[in-house]
């Protein structure tokens, strides 16, 4: 766990790096040219950002945080998800259309630039996948992903804190690579319309 945190913030303050990298080489004289003809300058036509990247992880990092009501409301937290699973009403649906449209997304553009992605978006391909999986068991009630999911909504679980804290970590870090990933994709516009 501690490893993986490590991990994570290494990747974030590449993030920021390159985002510092950008605002330097705008305001630098000695670079004027190198915005011409609208083209970012660090990254190649397939690997620049795509509104949908900080999207993905914004959204998802928002889903996880969420969970943080399982620490202060077991019985609710756990009802009110259960209950969404088993009477499917229209707010189940939106959800897994919306979660839906990310994965494909995200995807897609990660088949479409194959051989030229950067590392996030090894996240669509394992998370992603992931996420379209477990929607599909739920949606055709897959008897062992039942069983799972109702283990892990058991408020008596004695791994409860771990489990859902867990989410709440992993949200943190996909909510915080989204908001870095949407500044970057606004640093690319700004480059973009200044080579114009």
């Amino acid at each position: 766990m501690q490893q993986n945190s490590i991990r994570i913030g290494k990747y974030i303050s590449t993030l920021y790096t390159y985002t510092s990298l950008y605002t330097k080489l705008k305001s630098s004289s000695s670079t004027n040219g190198i915005f011409e003809k609208g083209r970012c300058p660090l990254m190649s036509d397939k690997k620049r950002i795509v509104l949908i990247e900080p999207l993905f992880f914004i959204f998802f990092g928002l889903l996880h945080l969420h969970r943080v009501w399982a620490f202060f409301d077991r019985k609710g937290y756990s009802s009110f998800w259960l209950h969404q699973m088993d009477n499917r009403n229209w707010f189940y649906f939106a959800m897994m259309g919306v979660m839906s449209a990310l994965c494909i997304a995200g995807i897609v553009l990660f088949v479409k630039n194959r051989g030229n992605n950067q590392w996030w978006r090894w996240v669509y391909i394992y998370g992603g996948g992931y996420v379209l999986f477990d929607l599909f068991s739920i949606l055709i009630k897959l008897g062992f992903w039942k069983r799972l999911l109702y283990w892990m909504f058991d408020v008596t679980n004695q791994i409860w804190n771990v489990l859902w804290g867990g989410f709440c970590i992993l949200g943190l870090a996909s909510f915080a690579v989204g908001i870095a990933l949407l500044r970057m994709f606004m640093q690319e516009k700004l480059i973009d319309r200044n080579g114009q």
